[in-house]
This record gives C-alpha cells, sequence and structure tokens, in this order.
C-alpha cells in the first residue's frame, strides 16, 4: 500500500458527537462514555479533515462508536476506499518468526477435503530455504497429515518444527483426450521452527541475453527503504544494483512485481527515477492530490537525481512489467509514471487499481495506528485514470501453467518465458 515515510504524531483533538441517553434517571454517564469512545472519537476527528473522501462520510448521528476501532473504520470510509485505509497494530510491524514461504492452496484431485500447498514465494536464507524447498514445490502433507482448513493452521500460522511430504505435478491425457494434473508424492523433508527471516525486496537478480543484446531482470517484492535500524539498507542496494546494470549497459529491464502489493511512496519515486528516460530527470514524476481541506499539501514529486545519491539512471529503452491481481499501490504507480515516456509491456493479470495514497497516523499509545487515504496519485502528464487496474498487453495467469510454475528466474517459468519471447519477437498467443 502506497504511504508517505512521515510519521505524524497526534495529540486527540476531538469533534463533538452527541450520543444518546447519557443521562439517565438524572445520572451523568458522559465521562464513563467518553472514556469508551476515546479511540473512535480519535478516528473520526482525522478523518474530517484528513480523509480525501471527507465530504462523503456517514454524519456522526449515523455512526456508532462504541465499535472495535477497526469495524468503526469500515462504517466510516467509504466505498471508493475498497478498504485501502486500515487499522495496524505495531505487533504487525515488528519482525515475526516465520518459514519463509508464501504459498496457495489447490484441492486435491483424490481427496474432497484435502488440499495440495503450492509454494508461490520463498525468501532465501529461511528455514523453507534450509530445507530445500523452492518456489513451485507442492507440499501434500504435513506431520503425515493431509492439509486441511482445520489443518492448515501448522502452515499459516505455526512456528514449531514441521515433516513435510512433497508432491510433484504431472498431467496425463484422458480417454476424452483432456489433460488432467494430478500431484503425486515426490520425497519428503524437515523444516526447522520458524525463526524472524528478513525479506529484501530485492528479490531476485539476473542478466539475460536476447538477440545479442543484454536484458536485466528483478524480482522486486515490496517497496520498503530498509528494515528497522536500517532505513536506507534496500535503497542503497538498489542504488547499486542500478550502477551494475548501467556498467554493464543495459538499458532494457523486465521488472517482475507480480506479487508487489505496494510500499513507500519514495521508493517509488527512487526506482522511478533510476529507470526513467535521462531527458526526463529533473522534470515531474507524479502529483499528489489532496482533499480540499488540505489544498496546501499537494505535492509534486520529481524523477530527481539528487535521489540516486550513488546510483545511476538506466535511461530505460524497453520495459516488460510482470504483474498478477495482487499487483498494487507503489507498484502501479511506478508504471503509472513511466508509462508515457518508457515503451512498457504488461504481461500476467490486471492489476488492482489503486491510484491513492496513505497517511499512517499512530494513536497517542503507539501501540496501533491507522493507515488513513489522503491523495489521488497522478503521473506527469496529469493522468490517474487506472482505478480498474492496468490491463496486461498480453494476457497470462502463471496458475494456469502449473507444469511451468518454476523459481524465479527459470527461463521455462510461465512469465518470465514469455517476456523473453516478446524481447526476441517471437511470442505467440496460441
Amino acid at each position: 500500500m502506497l504511504m508517505t515515510n512521515k510519521k505524524i504524531l497526534l495529540l486527540p483533538l476531538f469533534i463533538l458527537v452527541t450520543l444518546p441517553a447519557l443521562i439517565s434517571c438524572g445520572e451523568d454517564r458522559w465521562p464513563e462514555f467518553a472514556a469508551r469512545t476515546v479511540p473512535e472519537r480519535w478516528i473520526d476527528s482525522i478523518m474530517r479533515t484528513n480523509y480525501l473522501w471527507y465530504s462523503q462520510m456517514p454524519n456522526s448521528d449515523k455512526l456508532n462508536y462504541f465499535k472495535d476501532t477497526e469495524s468503526f473504520l469500515k462504517s466510516a470510509i467509504v466505498s471508493a476506499d475498497k478498504n485501502y485505509s486500515w487499522i495496524d497494530s505495531l505487533a504487525n510491524r515488528l519482525p515475526h518468526p516465520s518459514y519463509g514461504f508464501e504459498y496457495t492452496l489447490i484441492r486435491a484431485s483424490a481427496n474432497d477435503t484435502a488440499f495440495n500447498a503450492l509454494i508461490t514465494y520463498l525468501l532465501p536464507e529461511s528455514p523453507a530455504a534450509a530445507a530445500g524447498l523452492q518456489r513451485g514445490d507442492w507440499i501434500m502433507k504435513v506431520n503425515n497429515e493431509y492439509i486441511t482448513k482445520k489443518s492448515e493452521t501448522r502452515l499459516l500460522g505455526g512456528t514449531a518444527a514441521l515433516h513435510l511430504q512433497l508432491g510433484k505435478y504431472t498431467e496425463t491425457l484422458n480417454e476424452n483426450e483432456t489433460l488432467t494434473g494430478t500431484v503425486v508424492e515426490n520425497g519428503s523433508t524437515d523444516m526447522s521452527a520458524a525463526r524472524v527471516v528478513e525479506n529484501n525486496p530485492i528479490h531476485y537478480v539476473n542478466t539475460y541475453t536476447v538477440g545479442g543484446k543484454k536484458v536485466g531482470y528483478l524480482v522486486y517484492s515490496h517497496f520498503t527503504s530498509g528494515p528497522f535500524g536500517e532505513p536506507e539498507k534496500y535503497d542503497n542496494q538498489l542504488r547499486t544494483l542500478s550502477r551494475t546494470f548501467k556498467d554493464e549497459g543495459i538499458n532494457t529491464l523486465i521488472l517482475d512485481m507480480r506479487y508487489n502489493t505496494g510500499g513507500e511512496t519514495a521508493v517509488a519515486q527512487l526506482l522511478s527515477t533510476i529507470l526513467t528516460p535521462a531527458t526526463k530527470l529533473n522534470t515531474p514524476m507524479a502529483y499528489l492530490e489532496y482533499n480540499d481541506k488540505q489544498t496546501e499539501t499537494t505535492k509534486e514529486l520529481y524523477f530527481n537525481t539528487e535521489l540516486l545519491n550513488n546510483g545511476a539512471n538506466l535511461n530505460t529503452v524497453q520495459l516488460i512489467v510482470l504483474t498478477t491481481s495482487v499487483t498494487a499501490g507503489a507498484a502501479e504507480t511506478v508504471i503509472n509514471c513511466l508509462k508515457p515516456y518508457i515503451p512498457t509491456i504488461i504481461i500476467g493479470q490486471t492489476t488492482v487499481g489503486q491510484n491513492v495514497g496513505t497517511q499512517f497516523y499512530p494513536y497517542p499509545n503507539d501501540v496501533w495506528g491507522m493507515h488513513l487515504v489522503e491523495y489521488t496519485i497522478y503521473n506527469g502528464e496529469k493522468k490517474s485514470d487506472y482505478t480498474s487496474g492496468f490491463t496486461p498487453t498480453y494476457s497470462l495467469n502463471e496458475m494456469n501453467f502449473l507444469l511451468h510454475f518454476l523459481p524465479f528466474g527459470d527461463v521455462d517459468e510461465t512469465l518470465l518465458s514469455a517476456a523473453l519471447a516478446v524481447l526476441a519477437g517471437t511470442y505467440t498467443t496460441e
């Protein structure tokens, strides 16, 4: 989710809310009720000044201030928000133990209540990686039990060491001459207990030669400048990578953001500055337009050479972006801001369509806070017409090609294979 880096600390400034029946039998119960609604009134007061759609919010007498904070926020936001505004806890922002992989469940063909877990994303140096797992592997059983909606908790939220029965996807031609996919057992492995694992957004990097020309490939998983305590670590690594690509003469890039759900505006600005044509440096990249109460806040962002520091501008001449239906926020901002200036081909699925950004407001106790939609994001040509998402140039759903659901970088992997074929001029939709 696209958000600014700035952390604003606010004291509660509450609007006057009329709550019925606060005086009963001559007894003033306002102090009791006021104490119970402090967080909700804090949310309300910020929204009525800073929320992008504040004018469409329900009137105060239509809101229930005795709801929990998450339910109250959901009742106060408008449909255009699409739940981009949300309540966040401190626990969510701190590192937590993980096995280091993500997966999707697919119902087992021979068992109506069982599922197979297809590994979609895996962190290096994680318990999953140490167990020899890779993207594209299948898990059939956990501790010798089939995966069901009930037992899935071992994978989803567990921390103990696990024994995993692995599988392999195969396809056979049946008597009706249609392909049937099946996952069959294919060995097992032991995975150690969950632990904190670093999720570096520069997930995978490689180069390929297509038609005698070198092409860069970057799997960029989220827009984060650095981990806790090292706020510039990932940005600096991105700058170093840009210099490496520049030294290798790379100005054609495959940017894989299929699982990128967004992040920080400033990082989107840095990546866009690295990729933009040299002629666009220090010209407008984006405009952040706030509500009519905050017109003085409206910002103009540039393809800013000062952000490059020790990095390099690649003067990109061809950009291919790989997407899925979860690609959102800052990832879409990069697409929107570069498309007018770089020939851009999108391969994959239609993106989310999040053309708005949020600001984080920590509650005064700093145990939780609110991400609130505050601005619409326009590119340098004042366009922001992707609320329905970016439609791919070539529509491909990787889940429809399970035989080619392979680790990132494998030239036979569905989306990368298509990108390389497009660059070579050999891609066909047949």
